[in-house]
């Protein structure tokens, strides 16, 4: 059985069939409950999921914009780990609506607090590495909503191996030679210190030889136990949101000045020990000036130019081509279905 719970997010070729969710069948307790309550848990499952809080933002709000090729691994310990992959394409070449507009597709999975994170890292490194798309195991010939359908049994083969032993990054062995590990996955592998790659070929090899180590065979499981957002890639993050949502690693530019309230906290600071120098005895104005590079020093710590390491970038890689006009995916009450 599955510990992963996965979700599909696609539509049909018909006008009238709009993006909705469905559930990927995950083992003999699915098949066992009643279908009525299984539908209600998978409904409470996945809103659970979406409407969390994760690094202070909702899944839909880290990504930004689902038509774009983003993700974002997060884990809060009070949830799980989750994962979404967004801008994928089910086959080539690329299924349209009726319309002519491209269909794509985002998947979401999860795993309780504790549980192996394996199957959601090697998504994640397959969708970084391109070998997600053309490969989902999706069609769109029903004529029935939610006008698409999954192939359970390829979609297990899928997560199991998703082309990852076709060619190693960086240099490194393929993931299925590694030495089996019988220590604790560390997720101190990843790094100490939040990095910022440019989201080109070699920024997202950077990102996927720091998740390497969790894909490594054996026991225990890999887990994760720190709140935070592991991996997040978008097209772009301003300083502020960046500072807010801290991301250990992250595919983006981060455009802008310092946020105005960390300026102003700084002028502050600068003002205060002008005054001091000015109107206090010699002991007091000891006690503003440490108080004032305390102050500095923390302003610079929770600066964004200061903790992460920024990486320079390559030569942008080609536009990506047809990109369909927006759908609203910040709508956490789109419809969602299971399999049958």
């Amino acid at each position: 059985m599955m510990a992963t719970r996965w979700f599909v997010q696609t539509r049909g070729v018909p006008r009238e069939m709009d993006y909705s969710w469905m559930a990927v069948p995950n083992g003999s307790d699915d098949q066992a409950e009643d279908d009525d309550a299984l539908e209600v848990r998978l409904g409470d499952e996945l809103d659970t999921v979406r409407t969390h809080a994760w690094g202070g933002r909702t899944l839909d709000q880290l990504i930004g914009d689902d038509e774009q090729e983003t993700l974002v691994l997060a884990h809060d310990p009070g949830i799980g780990t989750a994962a979404l992959i967004t801008g994928l394409v089910a086959a080539q070449p690329q299924p349209r609506d009726v319309l002519g507009r491209a269909i794509r597709v985002s998947l979401l999975g999860s795993v309780a607090p504790g549980e192996d994170v394996r199957d959601l890292v090697r998504m994640v490194v397959a969708a970084l590495l391109g070998r997600l798309s053309g490969r989902l195991p999706i069609t769109y010939d029903q004529p029935d909503e939610p006008g698409f359908a999954i192939d359970d049994a390829a979609w297990q083969r899928l997560v199991e191996a998703p082309g990852l032993d076709e060619e190693a990054p960086c240099g490194a062995r393929p993931f299925s030679e590694g030495p089996a590990s019988e220590g604790p996955a560390s997720e101190g592998s990843i790094g100490s210190r939040a990095e910022v790659f440019p989201d080109d070929e070699d920024g997202r090899n950077q990102v996927v030889t720091r998740l390497l180590p969790l894909l490594a065979p054996g026991r225990p499981a890999r887990t994760l136990t720190s709140r935070r957002v592991y991996v997040l890639r978008r097209p772009a993050l301003d300083r502020r949101e960046y500072t807010a949502i801290r991301p250990q690693l992250a595919l983006t530019d981060v455009e802008g000045d310092l946020p105005d309230t960390q300026n102003l906290l700084i002028s502050a600071a600068s003002a205060a020990l002008g005054v001091g120098r000015r109107l206090l005895p010699r002991p007091f104005l000891l006690i503003v000036v440490v108080v004032a590079l305390a102050a500095a020093v923390a302003l610079w710590a929770a600066s964004p130019d200061s903790t992460p390491q920024d990486h320079p970038s390559t030569p942008p890689s080609a536009p990506p081509v047809d990109q369909p006009p927006p759908r609203g995916a910040g709508d956490v009450h789109d419809d969602w279905r299971r399999t049958r």
